[in-house]
């Protein structure tokens, strides 16, 4: 949630500027998810 609140610096993302602030950086939601599930089993 917090990556929709700045804009986007790097990756594809970074070509739209200040438009990229609201949408939710992908790499940061698959990130959070790949972490939750590792936690689940370890």
């Amino acid at each position: 949630e917090f990556t929709k609140t700045i804009p986007a610096k790097k990756g594809r993302a970074s070509y739209l500027g200040e438009r990229s602030v609201g949408h939710q950086d992908p790499g940061a939601t698959s990130a959070t998810i790949l972490l939750a599930a590792l936690t689940e089993y370890c």
